[in-house]
């Protein structure tokens, strides 16, 4: 998904919600940032470094979580990990004293010696976190964060989040459901079909959009194909009817999506 018109500033140490719907751009302003596809216009700096310019610099500071899995099935917890460590220059102690720190933290040392093969997802996606923290990044991505965690998962990932914030690390969250991680974001990015709707602290943006709202509207005019499948792929909107056409918006987005819409 194309992203334009994008302008932000963020603050060391920030935990940064960044929402919108599938499909808004959230995976992509992430690949652009982590340097993994380049950006065809426009500039992003990530301290003093350039987007582009200064990639392999940047590589060094940031750590991405992708929303798909990237492991090595077949080898064991330990090993997907350990790789990383090795990669990263870190010795033989310090290493295997850091996975099993974080190990430990992540509740994940029983299955030290397990395939991943047969790990749940919540689990795996726990092992990824492990791995991109072995950089102790000043930078930290996550696309889609509590994606395949149970809620014992989302709780040692809450905390772990905000341990970091606290010791100066930016986490960078992209996700479309915010209610598991809303109580430690510190900002909150709207995005919308590749442009920003929204930039504004969290308690500001719980005043405005904050809470569930209901809104249905009645439309008799001729419907295009495009509007249907549109509200079609909106999981937040709810048709009721096509003709006439009613349908409900059950969202805090709901002030955010209602414009795009008209």
């Amino acid at each position: 998904v194309a992203i334009k018109d994008i302008s932000l500033e963020i603050e060391e140490g920030k935990i940064i919600g960044y929402l919108g719907p599938n499909g808004s751009g959230k995976t992509t302003t992430i690949n652009i940032l982590s340097t993994s596809i380049p950006q065809t216009s426009g500039e992003a700096y990530i301290y003093d470094y350039k987007v582009g310019k200064d990639n392999n610099e940047i590589r060094k500071i940031i750590s991405v979580v992708p929303q798909k899995t990237s492991v090595n099935w077949f080898l064991t917890v330990y090993q997907n990990i350990e790789v990383f460590a090795s990669i990263l220059n870190y010795s033989k102690k310090e290493g295997n004293e850091l996975i099993h720190t974080l190990l430990d933290r992540f509740d994940l040392k029983e299955y030290l010696n397990q395939p991943l093969d047969d790990l749940s997802g919540g689990q795996i996606k726990r092992v990824e976190l492990v791995r991109a923290l072995l950089y102790k990044p000043k930078i930290l991505f996550v696309d889609e964060p509590t994606i395949g965690l149970d809620p014992i998962g989302v709780e040692m990932l809450v905390s772990y989040f905000k341990k970091l914030s606290s010791e100066g690390t930016t986490i960078f969250l992209a996700t479309n459901e915010i209610s598991s991680v809303e109580h430690i974001l510190d900002e909150i990015v709207f995005i919308y079909r590749g442009r920003l709707i929204s930039h504004t602290h969290y308690e500001d943006f719980l005043c405005k959009y904050g809470g569930i709202r209901k809104v249905k509207i009645d439309y008799e005019g001729k419907l295009d194909d495009k509007i249907i499948n549109f509200l079609k792929a909106e999981n937040k909107i709810k048709i009721k009817e096509l003709n006439p056409l009613q349908f409900e918006i059950s969202s805090s987005y709901a002030d955010l999506l209602l414009p795009q819409i008209q």
